[in-house]
């Protein structure tokens, strides 16, 4: 879904091939509270999470659509989009308090923009569900180990 890990944070933005390094070596000394690795780990959890409003805001209205009419299943991604949204807002708050900055990078299209039914698009959810809370916790280990204070 979308690509990279926290072992490629560092230096480029995941999928892009984008160089970090310039906006990392840049902010050395403006990064008064946070840890570089910590900041790169919490701008591409950031980034998940906006991705994920981007696929079930979709979601959402491709069950809503007349040819396909699941209206259970566009209220359900209806709800989870902005769910999703929260929580990068809420990232996005602790990076500025933790002293980082905040990246946002070009939303990646979703691999599968047209479910067939409501099981493939619950199976494409599990997967990026599964792939958010995989980087929440490596985010959470990185912070944790390097004593950060966010």
């Amino acid at each position: 879904m979308f690509p990279g890990s926290l072992l490629d944070l560092e230096k480029k933005q995941p999928g892009s091939g984008m160089n970090m390094s310039r906006f990392i070596d840049q902010r050395d000394s403006e990064c008064t509270n946070c840890h570089q690795a910590s900041e790169a780990a919490f701008n591409h959890q950031i980034n998940l999470e906006l991705y994920a409003t981007y696929v079930y805001l979709l979601m959402s209205f491709c069950f809503d659509r007349d040819d396909v009419a699941l209206k259970n299943f566009a209220k359900y991604f209806s709800h989870q989009s902005p769910e999703e949204r929260e929580c990068a807002e809420k990232l996005m708050k602790l990076q500025n308090q933790g002293g980082g900055h905040v990246f946002l990078w070009d939303t990646k299209k979703p691999d599968c923009d047209d479910w067939k039914n409501g099981l493939d698009a619950m199976e494409c959810a599990l997967h990026l569900e599964e792939n958010m809370n995989r980087s929440l916790l490596g985010l959470h280990k990185l912070v944790t180990d390097k004593n950060d204070p966010h």
